[in-house]
């Protein structure tokens, strides 16, 4: 009876649309021809950007350990900052970010878990982080 949805979060400016960030929102769609949206949340700055938005794989996603969490990479005053950000899902309560892996000038591709353990996946870079506390545990050049 859900669906979550990823995108920009967007103004209309008269005859301009500019964003404030990247976004989740939660849906209810009980009633197919009538969704209602339940909750949303707004990501990172106005210079913001994830691999989700054109590919399903960058997406960690699991139900029963109710986390939902993504690559994020913002700019800002010419700062990049790499992260995951991984968040619980609350019905009641909608997106709760429990915290994020910092990518340490790496680009987060992809993240896993096993163990109790978070596989932070870069191009360079394993970096094993505790699930519960988001503790880095040990890092692995590869």
């Amino acid at each position: 009876n859900h669906i979550i949805g990823f995108g920009y979060d967007t103004i209309a400016n008269g005859n301009r649309i500019t964003t404030n960030g990247l976004k989740m929102v939660m849906f209810d769609i009980t009633e197919y021809n009538n969704p209602k949206e339940m909750f949303k949340v707004t990501i990172s700055g106005k210079n913001a950007y994830s691999e989700l938005e054109y590919n399903h794989k960058a997406l960690l996603y699991s139900k029963e350990k109710n986390i939902i969490g993504f690559p994020i990479i913002s700019y800002d005053n010419s700062k990049t900052k790499t992260s995951f950000q991984i968040y619980n899902i609350d019905l009641n309560n909608g997106f709760i970010m429990k915290g994020e892996i910092l990518g340490d000038n790496q680009i987060i591709e992809r993240v896993v878990f096993a163990n109790k353990m978070y596989y932070a996946l870069s191009k360079n870079k394993i970096k094993v982080v505790d699930m519960e506390t988001l503790e880095n545990v040990r890092e692995i050049d590869i």
